[in-house]
């Protein structure tokens, strides 16, 4: 293993990476990385101006790993058609007078080939969903995070960098303050948002909507789980990288 982070050149601000109480300035995060990959690492920075809401500086590491590029065009998923509706009789009922007048009329198809027949029919059934049923909307990662937390968040931000250029005691007690009102607030739309998933999830099993109950049940237990993400390998497979 090799201390990679002590390679390069950058004045002092951008090589401390921890705050202490006294307000005085040291390097003590560093970066290891195996000695085979020494050169994938060609920069490390501290970047002051990212708030991480720690004593610690964020650390950022500038990598050129050997990968074969085959494709940069990200894949995304397609939506997904919100089905529960057709559960409701006047939206069943409206989908299939859509998909009856998007259909061709009997015979028009019969000499075409199969796999024309088959992209006329599929773009009936998608325009006919489309328009009567719509799409499930993808849930937001924090839903607790409104208009009023951003706002909290941009005055912390903007208290924590006077702070940087005049570490004075009037400027640290009021990034102290802004700190402690942020806190505050986040945790309470937190509270909040479990209070409505809770009654949430007790109304959908009082309904017996059993799927739906234990989706959002094991959503909560498992909190959070970063995406993976696909990339190509040399032999043109894909690898999973998280």
């Amino acid at each position: 293993m090799a201390i990679r982070s002590t390679f390069f050149q950058h004045s002092l601000p951008y090589r401390y990476t921890w705050r202490s109480p006294q307000q005085t300035e040291s390097q003590i995060d560093h970066v290891l990385i195996d000695g085979r990959h020494f050169s994938d690492i060609i920069d490390v920075r501290t970047y002051r101006g990212a708030n991480i809401d720690s004593d610690h500086y964020l650390v950022m590491v500038k990598l050129r790993p050997k990968l074969s590029v085959i494709n940069n065009v990200r894949y995304r998923r397609p939506p997904r058609y919100n089905l529960e509706r057709l559960k409701q009789p006047d939206v069943a009922t409206a989908y299939v007078q859509n998909l009856e007048a998007a259909l061709p009329d009997e015979g028009e198809l019969d000499e075409a080939p199969l796999e024309d027949c088959w992209s006329t029919v599929k773009a009936a059934i998608n325009d006919a969903a489309e328009s009567t049923i719509g799409y499930v909307e993808r849930n937001r990662r924090n839903e607790w995070f409104d208009e009023e937390c951003r706002t909290v968040l941009e005055e912390k931000n903007a208290a924590r960098a006077v702070m940087l250029q005049q570490g004075t005691r009037q400027n640290v007690e009021r990034y102290k303050q802004k700190r402690k009102q942020q806190t505050r607030l986040f945790r309470e739309k937190k509270r909040r948002l479990e209070e409505a998933e809770c009654e949430e999830m007790e109304l959908q099993c009082r309904s017996q909507e059993t799927r739906k109950f234990y989706q959002k049940l094991n959503a909560s237990r498992n909190g959070f789980v970063p995406r993976a993400e696909i990339c190509r390998d040399k032999d043109g497979g894909l690898d999973g990288r998280t």
